[in-house]
């Protein structure tokens, strides 16, 4: 048997006689060492380790890779939840958009509704007031006719075409008076214009203008007391101012005097007699 004691001893086996040098590495594990050294390069001899390296840098990289795609996953289920919900939202969104515009019609029929129960009640407390004063119109005359003197008198209200007549007949007097436009048509639709009479006689001793609401504001005032300076300057006879109603407005800044015997000293033509009005006469009866 070949003995292997030099390198060269090596190299012959190898060439005659490989199998006895690879027994002989079998049976030396010291040997083998030597010649893989002796053999091998330090990089293939790193090889094992490296390769384990990148065996387990791969592991990681896939559990990594594995974490990621997970995560990937769990996003995408959290954002198609996301998305669903959105959905939902704007679907409530919607639903209550259209229950607002519902809300808004039914606001806005409430308030018609308001409206017109306050434009009826304001058209009622006119009528009323309107109505009152009509009644009251001999009892207005009176608080008048005692400080002239006159206890027994008979009141009666000027007709459409009697106001109209008494306009066109003294037209360049009353354009004296410089009123405004609307002068002219109020004393042709007075809420009452009423001449004074001695009981049984046939010519007027004084007449009264009177506006009845049953809320008195400046309009009414001026109404009454511009009528007032047209009677006078037309038919040369004394006429009085007088505003009938529940209430004197919080706003009102024309002159309004309760009491009949300061109202004829004030000597004020843009002045009227306030008489007021029972407020009890002025609601409708309860419904049945």
């Amino acid at each position: 048997m070949a003995t292997i004691e030099t390198d060269a001893d090596v190299v012959r086996v190898i060439r005659e006689n490989p199998r006895i040098l690879f027994r002989a590495l079998h049976e030396d594990p010291e040997l083998l060492a030597e010649v893989r050294r002796l053999v091998l390069t330090e990089e293939v001899l790193a090889m094992p380790a490296q390769l384990a390296d990148v065996i387990e840098r791969q592991d990681r990289t896939e559990a990594q890779l594995a974490e990621v795609i997970r995560v990937q996953n769990a996003l995408l289920e959290t954002q198609n939840k996301i998305l669903a919900d959105q959905d939902e939202m704007r679907q409530t969104q919607n639903k209550l958009l259209e229950g607002q515009d519902e809300m808004r019609g039914d606001i806005r029929a409430v308030h018609g509704m308001y409206r017109r129960q306050h434009d009826d009640l304001g058209r009622f407390r006119g009528n009323y007031a309107a109505d009152a004063a009509r009644k009251n119109d001999l009892n207005i005359a009176r608080l008048f006719g005692r400080r002239r003197g006159l206890s027994r008198i008979a009141a009666r209200p000027l007709s459409t075409e009697e106001l109209e007549d008494m306009l066109a007949a003294n037209a360049t007097v009353l354009d004296e008076l410089e009123l405004d436009d609307g002068a002219w048509d109020s004393f042709q639709r007075p809420d009452r214009i009423v001449g004074v009479f001695r009981l049984g006689g046939v010519h007027p001793q004084f007449y009264i203008a009177i506006e009845a609401s049953y809320t008195v504001e400046d309009y009414d005032v001026k109404r009454a007391a511009d009528n007032a300076k047209i009677l006078r300057c037309a038919t040369g006879l004394r006429a009085y101012a007088a505003v009938a109603g529940v209430r004197i407005s919080t706003r009102l800044t024309s002159a309004v005097i309760g009491d009949v015997s300061e109202y004829l000293d004030s000597d004020n033509e843009d002045a009227a007699l306030w008489y007021a009005l029972a407020e009890e006469r002025m609601e409708p009866p309860d419904a049945e």
